[in-house]
């Protein structure tokens, strides 16, 4: 019905977990293949190259990809992983914090 298209066309407006798990894919596909002194220009054709192997959802993928490029750009060159640069963007939600102190006594543990 008429209203569906409303409520779908605003669920896309707030973090959804499929646009960060497509989000996390492209950015874990740039991240191969680019070096690290790729160019803007490189970077921007790795991003619509990746648009074109998930065929399913191209589209929303070439969306993404426009909407963000300066910003997936500027991440892409700094050695942030593919969840970071998702967060940080706000495709994706950030983990709470409690699972961070955790991981990060974790890694004190290791040292000793």
């Amino acid at each position: 019905s008429y209203w569906d298209v409303f409520q779908a066309d605003d669920e896309m407006m707030k973090p959804s977990s499929a646009e960060c798990s497509m989000c996390k894919s492209i950015m874990k596909r740039v991240k191969k293949t680019i070096s690290s002194n790729a160019t803007p220009d490189e970077i921007k054709t790795k991003l619509n190259n990746a648009c074109e192997k998930i065929r399913l959802l191209k589209v929303q993928c070439k969306h993404f990809v426009q909407k963000y490029l300066h910003y997936l750009i500027d991440e892409l060159m700094t050695d942030d992983g593919p969840k970071t640069i998702c967060t940080k963007i706000h495709i994706c939600k950030p983990e709470s914090p409690i699972k961070e102190i955790i991981f990060v006594h974790d890694q004190a543990n290791d040292n000793f």
